[in-house]
């Protein structure tokens, strides 16, 4: 981990585990497969990540999650295949695939709910129905479980005006423009009862975050202003 020139942090980080996991979700024909995330499950039992669907035309139509048990010996059981994980019956766009430190839940962002509105939902890995946990009205990102497994922490830019991506500039605002500042902020949402509190500072924006092991605290990467200022300053809460 050293600093660069700008102030930014930068980590290295080893991907053959990746690798590996992406290789074994390879269909048995070799078909090419799109990868856009892919996380294992903290037990390591089970690999989920995130490709686009083809609609009827064979134009792609979002994006869809599946899982895939990684300890199946029985080719013709029915956890051999993967599972698609998805809050909506059509396509839609659904990523930022996240595990539960249980590994039986998987948290995700999918605007199954309206399209262009993203909300955060939680599924049961093993059967049931995602559970929707947000209503909100903005640009969600970056669902991290805290390590107690109550709570399920998101960047959240309310009412943004902004394209898909934590560091994308700001769609051009039309009509009458005013100097309102959209702030990126840290908000958790309980799992049990969905309540959500944004917990960063209403005049700062944040960049990146990570959890404390006892789940009562954050490191962030954060700035007061304006986002797109590109000048970083680590805050501890």
């Amino acid at each position: 981990m050293t600093p660069n020139r700008t102030g930014l942090l930068v980590f290295s980080f080893h991907v053959a585990v990746c690798c590996t996991a992406m290789a074994f979700a390879q269909t048995t024909d070799h078909s090419v497969r799109n990868f856009r995330e892919v996380a294992i499950s903290p037990d390591g039992n089970r690999v989920a990540w995130v490709e686009p669907t083809v609609g009827e035309a064979g134009a792609r139509a979002g994006t869809a999650i599946y899982v895939q048990d990684l300890k199946v010996q029985d080719s013709k059981s029915p956890r051999s295949k993967p599972q698609r994980i998805s809050a909506a019956s059509g396509a839609r766009t659904e990523e930022s695939i996240a595990w539960a430190p249980d590994s039986k839940r998987l948290a995700f962002i999918s605007d199954a709910d309206s399209s262009g509105q993203n909300q955060l939902y939680v599924a049961d890995v093993d059967g049931g129905n995602p559970h929707k946990l947000t209503d909100l009205r903005g640009f969600l990102a970056d669902p991290t479980w805290s390590p107690d497994g109550r709570t399920v922490a998101i960047l959240f830019t309310e009412d943004a005006p902004r394209a898909a991506g934590p560091l994308q500039p700001m769609t051009p605002e039309t009509g009458q423009v005013d100097n309102r500042i959209y702030e990126q902020r840290l908000t958790v949402i309980d799992v049990a009862s969905g309540n959500v509190r944004q917990c960063s500072p209403a005049d700062m924006y944040v960049y990146e975050y990570d959890w404390s092991p006892d789940s009562k605290s954050f490191a962030v990467t954060a700035a007061h202003g304006a986002g797109d200022a590109n000048w970083y300053v680590a805050q501890i809460y």
